[in-house]
């Protein structure tokens, strides 16, 4: 790893953390970084996927499985 992150919080908090880690067989810093990187990867979904409904809203159009392999000449 090239970087460190710092997150301050009470003694409580950081016991909790360190124990539901312990839980899932990792380290306190191993389960937050996946925390951190799943919570961004699950915005970066939503945020795709809202923009695919609103382009969908503007223009309601949709094809089937077959209709789409039929274009692209893999039918």
């Amino acid at each position: 790893m090239d970087a460190t992150m710092t997150i301050r919080m009470g003694d409580a908090e950081k016991q909790l953390v360190a124990d539901f880690a312990r839980t899932f067989g990792m380290s306190t810093s191993e389960w937050a970084r996946r925390t951190l990187l799943e919570a961004i990867e699950d915005a970066v979904d939503a945020r795709i996927a809202d923009e695919a409904y609103e382009e969908y809203l503007a223009v309601p159009v949709s094809y089937t499985l077959d209709e789409v392999a039929a274009e692209l000449g893999d039918a």
